[in-house]
């Protein structure tokens, strides 16, 4: 029984601690908890301000360092043009000239607003090189027709672009 009792004994000192008083006193603390809880709270703010500033900077320095890479990935593509060159009678040519350092590949030109019966596949085009394609009939391009002369190609490292004459190279992501 004696457990019983210590048991009841130890309900009634929880139920006792835990009715209110009939005549509270607040203790405010003193100046010094006081000092040190605003301290706490102010290196808080300084800590989450400190990391939003971190992230922020480091986001900054990942977009620059992307940029940079695909400034590099483009450095060859930028060094490939295509133009319109007269062809044979009524066919028209298209001249894809390499000025890069090293080789292109699987060079497909044509021109971007006029169909294109067959695409001609260039294997390679060397280094300082260029090279002639006949891409279809003089008639599709006039003054107001809006055809683009354009080529594709995959460059030394194995990036797949495209260009159109006048514009920046565009990396195509999928063959």
């Amino acid at each position: 029984m004696t457990a019983v009792a210590h048991g009841l004994e130890t309900v009634a000192a929880v139920l006792a601690a835990a009715t209110p008083q009939k005549d509270p006193k607040i203790n405010w603390g003193s100046m010094p908890d006081w000092l040190a809880a605003t301290g706490a709270l102010l290196n808080l703010v300084f800590l989450g301000v400190a990391l939003l500033r971190e992230i922020r900077l480091r986001r900054a320095e990942e977009g620059r360092r992307d940029r940079e890479r695909r400034d590099l990935e483009a450095r060859h593509a930028r060094r490939v043009s295509v133009t319109v060159r007269e062809g044979s009678g009524l066919r028209l040519s298209l001249e894809v000239a390499n000025d890069g350092d090293g080789p292109i590949f699987d060079v497909v030109p044509g021109l971007d607003g006029a169909q294109v019966r067959t695409p001609i596949t260039i294997r390679r085009i060397g280094a300082g090189q260029t090279a002639n394609a006949e891409v279809g009939s003089a008639s599709v391009l006039r003054d107001d027709s809006g055809v683009v002369p354009t080529v594709t190609f995959t460059d030394v490292d194995g990036l797949r672009w495209a260009c159109m004459s006048g514009r920046p190279p565009i990396r195509q992501l999928t063959p």
